[in-house]
């Protein structure tokens, strides 16, 4: 069995039909064998899903023979009654195909025997046959493709002779037309050339003078043609007296005698002025359409190099063209652009701003607007900061008729520039809410400083008022006998008692600015990164007894129940000394301690407030707070030891409470609880934050629990590490406490000569009359060089065990004046001292010592004694007074050589132990 499928009509050699074969339909051209109608199809295409045709159409792809190893039954029943009437099972498709690249013409399908097996001679068989059958279907193909040629060629050619039969036919009725209608064409020709039929037979016109100059030299050749007897067909201009000239077609045919002589020229002129204008019109066109397409491809040049994104879309959303920034920009999947869906790249709240300015483009109108996409942006170290964000400004394209055609449009990241202008605004409310906070601030510092002021303007008129009645009645008392004496005692002792109420007025109003001077200061050492923590052995029960001899007199006074204890777990750690700031512990306990006295005292009902101090091991977090209050510091000064150990302290009072607002804004700077806080009980909201600030560079948190009208309990812990050896604590460890009431009077102590040295003649000598009422004998001088003239003075009779160095003076400043003696004890070159040049220092009685005791094992470098017992030592104390306290001024002052240093504005009670303390340690060698 075979059959043939082609491409083309091969039985018609007539015409050679390649419609079918660029379609891809086959058509069956014949088969061989006993088949029923329609087992093989008439025609199929190569789309088909016919599965009997699946191995044609796979010789049809491949170009290659196909074995089909199992035929339909209705294909292999053709077999049946030939060769030797077996069942043909299998057969091969042979396409037509010398080459791969060579298109199947033909195909060729023919049954493989059934009695030999399909071997290696039968494939080389196979390949003679699909040889012989390509060859032949080729050589029939271009024979009839030849033959069909040849056909046309003398179908063209009849029709040729036929137009050319008909264009004479019609050209000799035109020459019969010629004659009646001469007058007529004679007088276009006249309207186009320009010529005039009237004109005189003398005036002689060439041709060539009607023809317009640029074509002048076209015409002459034609006429030459035309003289050799040649038809011509050719356009000219006349000038016909215009700039432009009048466009003509002009054909002329010659006209020859028997001899083939020309005789005369015939020819017609037409008027092809506006074929020429729509000709013009036109290359116009084309040559607008030409420069588009120029400037189309230098758009696309562009956007591609183009560092925003450009999108080209039709009414229906259909993008036609997006550039390379675009992809990049949007991140869509690199799909063909038809195939874009832009909404699928947009963050999902701003699909309705899309659609909006998609509505407005549609409406003509240019649009301006922000889009986010849902891909994140990621700034310079890789953090992720949010959406993309994109300004997109687009503009529709409009037909004549102002229907939109197409939509183009630009979009740029905006993402770093938006979030710089983002934090930029918020660094402007920052700015803003600083600046609010601060004016807030000095408000508060100015009512806080003007209040006591006021109240020690007060007192002092009040105090010099009683001085001058105290001063009458006692001249009144040294005048008169008896009478009326007791009256009078009664209204000295009034008047007394009432000078005593200003000064305690003026000592708490004067507390109350030094706090507050405190607090600036250590907010402005924060700012610059300039507190420090300076840890030191201290007794931990001292911090709790400071505590009370500081608070329990102004409790007392305003009704408040004062409490400090220490919880169990001080004992169960076995805690006394602890490695820790004491003075920045106290500093924190004296601003809460103030607040919870503040806020209960003109509370109704109990008023109390207790002070708790413990030890843990471990943080203490589970301290009875609600939160704790705790950031990254913003420096790292704190101690921290090998072993962590803990002190904790509770500060808990029945006053008003807090409420949950209150709580959150109380530890932030220049904070209070609210406007109404400040107004009732004044502050300056700076305690709590300085407070939060000291315990976290202390390695320690700070928290709070309180609700309005049920009290608050204040909790803070902060890294103490035990001191592992005894260290005898000397006085000095409670400079910075008010360890002695300011109407205490100490002892005086024995034979100690002081030199004071300040330039502020009130503060000389109320500093002396202070010093002289505590039992010492006081020198002065005005500044450092009146001090050096003191000290190198021969005749000076008196010994100086201590000098007090103000730092800030006219004509000689006191660190200069510190140096130098510290220098001239180096030399031995002090005057009216030991015969050595040394400082001679005397046994010294302490208040509350016999003059054998001995104070603390402290040594100051080489000291030696005299004949008498006395001790010879060769540095002279000095303690530094000044009111510039920042560390580094401190430390100047100290490397210049001061012993010590006190800030102003200062107690006697707190300058008297570090007086004390210089003298003990300068003493302490005299005994062993």
């Amino acid at each position: 069995m075979a059959a043939i499928y082609s491409t083309r009509t091969l039985r018609d050699s007539c015409c050679v039909q390649k419609e079918d074969a660029d379609t891809g339909i086959y058509h069956l051209e014949g088969s061989v064998g006993d088949f029923v109608d329609g087992a093989f199809p008439p025609r199929f295409h190569v789309a088909t899903s016919d599965p009997n045709l699946e191995p044609l159409k796979q010789a049809i792809v491949t170009k290659d023979q196909v074995i089909i190893e199992r035929l339909p039954e209705e294909w292999a029943k053709g077999s049946l009654h030939r060769g030797t009437r077996d069942l043909c099972t299998e057969a091969a498709v042979l396409p037509s195909s010398f080459t791969k690249h060579q298109d199947a013409e033909a195909l060729l399908i023919i049954g493989l025997p059934t009695r030999t097996p399909l071997d290696e001679p039968h494939q080389q068989h196979l390949g003679q046959v699909q040889s012989e059958f390509a060859h032949a279907v080729n050589t029939l193909v271009a024979t009839m493709e030849a033959t069909y040629r040849r056909k046309e060629n003398a179908r063209q050619n009849q029709l040729e002779k036929d137009l050319l039969a008909k264009e004479l036919a019609l050209r000799q009725k035109e020459a019969e037309m010629a004659t009646t209608l001469a007058d007529k064409v004679l007088t276009v020709i006249d309207e186009v050339d320009g010529y005039p039929r009237d004109c005189p037979s003398h005036v002689q016109h060439k041709f060539l003078d009607l023809v317009y100059p640029a074509d002048v030299d076209r015409v002459s050749q034609a006429w030459h043609s035309m003289i050799n007897g040649e038809w011509q067909k050719f356009e000219l201009r006349y000038r016909n007296g215009t700039e432009q000239g009048q466009w003509a077609l002009v054909a002329c045919q010659p006209v020859k005698d028997n001899d083939g002589n020309v005789t005369s020229i015939i020819g017609a002129v037409t008027d092809i002025s506006d074929q020429k204008k729509s000709e013009k019109i036109a290359l116009d066109r084309a040559e607008a359409l030409e420069q588009a397409r120029v400037s189309e491809g230098r758009f696309k040049r562009c956007m591609e190099v183009a560092p925003f994104g450009c999108m080209v879309a039709d009414p229906t959303k259909g993008v036609q063209y997006v550039n390379e920034a675009w992809w990049e920009l949007s991140q869509h999947a690199r799909v063909p652009p038809n195939q874009i869906d832009w909404n699928s790249v947009l963050h999902e709240d701003d699909l309705e701003v899309a659609e909006q300015g998609w509505q407005a483009m549609l409406r003509g109108e240019q649009v301006v607007y922000s889009l986010r996409l849902k891909r994140l942006w990621y700034d310079a170290d890789g953090e992720p900061r949010g959406p993309v964000e994109l300004m997109v400004t687009a503009l529709p394209e409009c037909d004549d008729t102002g229907k939109v055609i197409r939509v183009i449009g630009f979009t740029i990241d905006q993402s770093h520039i938006r979030h710089q202008a983002r934090m930029q605004r918020a660094r402007i409310e920052e700015a803003t809410e600083a600046r609010k906070n601060q004016e807030m601030f000095y408000d508060t510092v100015c009512h806080e400083i003007r209040n006591p002021l006021s109240a020690v303007i007060h007192c002092t008129d009040s105090i010099n008022d009683n001085l001058i009645e105290m001063r009458k009645l006692v001249n009144d008392l040294a005048s008169c006998k008896t009478t009326g004496l007791d009256d009078k005692i009664n209204c000295l002792l009034n008047h007394i008692s009432s000078s005593n109420e200003s000064v305690e007025t003026i000592e708490h109003c004067s507390e109350h600015q030094r706090r507050l001077i405190s607090d600036i200061l250590s907010l402005s050492k924060l700012d610059s990164q300039l507190l420090q923590i300076n840890p030191s052995p201290t007794l931990a029960m001292s911090l709790l007894e400071n505590i009370r001899k500081m608070f329990e007199t102004e409790a007392e006074r305003v009704g408040v129940t004062l409490e400090v204890v220490a919880d169990p777990s001080v004992c169960e750690n076995n805690v006394e000394q602890v490695n820790l700031d004491s003075g920045r512990i106290l500093q924190v306990l004296i601003n809460l301690v103030s607040n919870a006295i503040k806020f209960t005292k003109n509370e109704s009902g109990p008023r109390r407030i207790k002070v708790t101090m413990g030890a843990s091991s471990v943080r203490p977090l589970d301290l009875p707070v609600d939160s704790f209050h705790n950031q990254e510091s913003i420096y790292d000064t704190a101690y921290e030891g090998q072993d962590e150990f803990y002190l904790w302290f509770t500060v808990t009072d029945s006053g008003r409470g807090l409420s949950a607002e209150e709580k959150a804004r109380i530890f932030t700077r220049f904070a209070q609880g609210s406007r109404k806080t400040y107004s009732e009980y004044g502050g300056s909201g700076l305690g709590l934050f300085i407070s939060r600030q000291l315990v976290e560079l202390m390695n320690g948190q700070i928290g709070v629990s309180a609700e309005l009208g049920q009290g608050s309990t204040f909790a803070f812990f902060v890294n103490a590490p035990p001191v592992l050896q005894i260290v005898k604590v000397n006085s000095s460890s409670s400079h910075q406490s008010k360890a002695d009431s300011a109407t205490e009077t100490p002892e005086p102590c024995t034979k100690t000569t002081l030199l004071v040295v300040e330039d502020n003649i009130l503060n000389q000598r109320v500093l002396k009359k202070q010093l002289i009422k505590h039992g010492y004998e006081v020198h002065v001088a005005s500044n450092g060089q009146e001090a050096l003239d003191f000290l190198t003075n021969p005749t000076r009779q008196v010994q100086i065990d201590c000098i007090l160095m103000d730092v800030v003076m006219p004509v000689m400043d006191g660190l200069t004046a510190a140096k130098r003696i510290r220098e001239w004890e180096r030399q031995g070159s002090f005057v009216g001292n030991n015969s050595d040049g040394s400082i001679k220092s005397r046994p010294r009685l302490s208040r509350g010592s016999s003059s054998s005791s001995v104070r603390s094992n402290w040594s100051l470098g080489s000291s030696n004694a005299d004949d008498n017992g006395s001790v010879v030592c060769n540095r002279l104390p000095i303690i530094a007074i000044s009111a510039n306290a920042r560390p580094e001024q401190t430390n100047d002052a100290i490397v210049s050589g001061m012993d010590d240093t006190i800030a102003k504005p200062f107690r006697i009670v707190d300058l008297v132990p570090r007086i004390d303390h210089l003298l003990d340690k300068r003493a302490s060698p005299t005994r062993t």
